[in-house]
């Protein structure tokens, strides 16, 4: 009788039974995670890619190519195109389309649509033909963001605030083609994600190691990146980050 007794002590004791409740709860989600912790991790992998390609084009336009959202075999499924043409700027989305061969994308109006094949790329208009591409090779090309790593010069305000690096040589940005971006510092080794349409740029989260440095500008540095707007490339190719707000202006050579 009194063990039964000890026994029901036990189970109508609340701390007990919430105790039970979380070994019984941690278990059955260790289990969840196992089952499905593969196909979530793909999942989260091929959302985030995105391969970005510059083309050399007829008829005047400078085309900037960025493939998104791979499927299982590994094939883009979206495509954001911007077209610049006397100075203008203008944005494509696009989707995936039926095609013969080779990879094919068109908006969703089927207004545009945009043809790889056997290493050309064709634009097209309503079925006519605006330009064709092909990828710009690294002898030939303009200054570009993915040309080399660039390293900052100077930072500039606009109430004349003049920034530079105490150490030259140690910040600098290197943009790769699949939308990444590594960032060198003073201190940590940083990296983020970036995009751009026309002039317009955007950096993701900014990733960093934790290693502790006194005096390092590290921090002012990434505050900067996160202020970046737009950018342009100057005569003599050199790399200008503009802020947000006219509020100053980043070089890099």
């Amino acid at each position: 009788m009194k063990i039964q007794k000890s026994k029901q002590q036990i189970v109508q004791n609340p701390i007990v039974l919430l105790l039970i409740f979380l070994i019984i709860g941690s278990l059955v989600y260790m289990a969840v995670q196992s089952f499905f912790g593969t196909s979530t991790k793909n999942t989260i992998n091929t959302k985030q890619y995105s391969a970005i390609v510059e083309l050399s084009c007829t008829e005047g336009y400078i085309v900037s190519a960025s493939y998104k959202d791979k499927d299982a075999q590994g094939i883009a499924q979206r495509l954001t195109l911007t077209l610049v043409k006397d100075a203008k700027s203008q944005t494509l989305e696009m989707g995936t389309s039926p095609s013969g061969s080779g990879a094919r994308f068109e908006t969703g109006d089927k207004q545009y649509s945009f043809w790889e094949h056997q290493g050309e790329f064709t634009l097209e208009q309503k079925g006519k033909t605006l330009s064709v591409c092909r990828t710009i090779e690294p002898d030939q090309t303009r200054p570009s963001l993915m040309t080399k790593t660039w390293k900052w010069e100077k930072t500039e305000y606009s109430d004349d605030t003049l920034v530079k690096p105490a150490q030259k040589g140690f910040f600098a940005l290197s943009f790769k083609q699949d939308g990444k971006v590594t960032i060198q510092t003073d201190c940590n080794a940083m990296s983020s994600t970036y995009q751009f349409e026309g002039s317009k740029l955007t950096f993701g989260e900014i990733m960093s190691t934790r290693k502790f440095c006194e005096g390092s500008q590290e921090n002012e540095f990434a505050q900067m990146i996160n202020e970046i707007a737009t950018y342009f490339f100057t005569e003599e190719g050199v790399l200008v980050f503009e802020f947000k707000y006219d509020s100053g202006s980043m070089t890099f050579k």
